[in-house]
């Protein structure tokens, strides 16, 4: 990814993948006792790494590094699995019903 290549990531991301490198595939409770970043900062940086594509979860939820090769197509997974998460918890919250609903009433047309 761009971000490791040209250096922009930040140094609480590079300890976070280094991290996560020499651990191995790990789960966040063995992060967490492997380094001195509190929990909020490594989730956030492990979520950062997980957007740039280089850090992935497997199914036992474990952290492990992504080959270079793939990294552009795990960015793209997570965007797309980050949208489509953000899509349903609208649903479950009834925004598309307000907004229809709140769109036909502006137009001064019956709710259905």
């Amino acid at each position: 990814m761009q971000q490791l290549k040209d250096g922009s990531y930040t140094s609480k991301q590079k300890e976070v993948y280094a991290l996560v490198k020499a651990a191995g595939a790990s789960d966040i409770e063995q992060l967490r006792s492997a380094c001195s970043i509190p929990h909020q900062t490594l989730t956030s940086r492990l979520s950062s790494l997980m957007d740039m594509g280089v850090i992935a979860q497997d199914h036992e939820d474990r952290f492990c590094l992504v080959h270079e090769s793939r990294h552009e197509h795990m960015a793209k997974v997570r965007t797309d699995f980050r949208y489509m998460r953000w899509i349903n918890k609208g649903r479950q919250e009834g925004f598309f019903e307000r907004l229809a609903n709140d769109h036909m009433e502006n137009l001064n047309v019956p709710a259905l």
